[in-house]
């Protein structure tokens, strides 16, 4: 995948409980901080091929290395892919994912798996701010596949403080806002 898709930055896991996922995260696998945010929509979001209204969720964001951690905890239940992961009866890791930092590499990316036959389960493509999509692989246990540009500058700069400060972690404020870099 690394070949075609790009290095994969980030590995997202769709959860039931947030607060129970953080405290595994953060008290027994000693991964953090997790930086929260709430109530996020995606702008311009499709689902399935149809435009379409987004989910809620909540995003806890940390570092191990140089590879993010996501937890996804949806509080609604406007179907997504992360509604259709948990009503297969999984939770735990759903997706990898791949960064850019621009629309023209990941346009080439986007188009290059749709022309291989990766079935587009969602998306946000707003026209200002960075898109994304999520693709299935082709087998139904696996996980999917996101493309982000989550590399534009204004993201970058905000995920390169999270990771500097999960890499200086002591262990004090597991849980914090984007307030708190």
């Amino acid at each position: 995948m690394n070949k075609n898709f790009g290095k994969i930055r980030q590995l997202g896991h769709v959860v039931t409980d947030m607060d129970q996922a953080l405290e595994f995260w953060t008290g027994r696998l000693g991964i953090g901080p997790f930086f929260v945010t709430h109530d996020l929509r995606f702008p311009d979001f499709h689902y399935r091929g149809q435009p379409a209204q987004s989910p809620c969720v909540s995003l806890a964001m940390a570092y191990s290395g140089d590879m993010q951690i996501e937890l996804i905890h949806q509080v609604d239940d406007v179907p997504s892919a992360y509604t259709e992961f948990l009503s297969a009866g999984r939770s735990g890791l759903h997706h990898y994912s791949s960064w850019f930092a621009g629309r023209e590499d990941y346009e080439r990316t986007r188009s290059w798996a749709i022309s291989r036959g990766f079935n587009l389960v969602m998306e946000s493509r707003p026209e200002a701010g960075p898109r994304l999509a999520y693709f299935e692989t082709g087998n139904p246990a696996a996980a999917l596949f996101e493309l982000s540009e989550a590399l534009m500058p204004a993201i970058a700069t905000g995920m390169s403080a999270v990771q500097q400060i999960c890499a200086g972690w002591d262990g004090s404020k597991p849980v914090r806002t984007s307030a708190d870099r």
